[in-house]
């Protein structure tokens, strides 16, 4: 159960890191900065959203119940680096609308 609870908050906190990654780079507020995934948004914005969203699923659907402890500790630190990273949109939104 926790293993589901844990994916599935990385496949939600995934795509709401490329939709507010897509608004920072068009708006001039951010740069993506993970150089892969900066070609990739630069090549294609389907690719980008396709990419951030299949990575998530693959995990879902591939990983057994009954998982390793260090499967498990990589799962708790993905989903670290994503509170980080939504962290991150908040801060520069919180920026931007307060020079408005």
């Amino acid at each position: 159960m926790l293993r589901v609870t844990l994916l599935s908050f990385i496949l939600i906190a995934s795509l709401v890191d490329a939709f507010l990654t897509d608004i920072g780079i068009r708006s001039g507020m951010i740069i993506e900065a993970n150089p892969f995934m900066s070609w990739l948004y630069h090549q294609s914005i389907l690719a980008f959203f396709l990419f951030k969203v299949t990575l998530p699923l693959l995990l879902l659907f591939l990983i057994r119940p009954k998982i390793s402890k260090l499967l498990k500790g990589l799962i708790y630190i993905t989903s670290g680096l994503y509170v980080f990273a939504l962290a991150m949109h908040f801060v520069w939104i919180v920026t931007a609308y307060k020079y408005f």
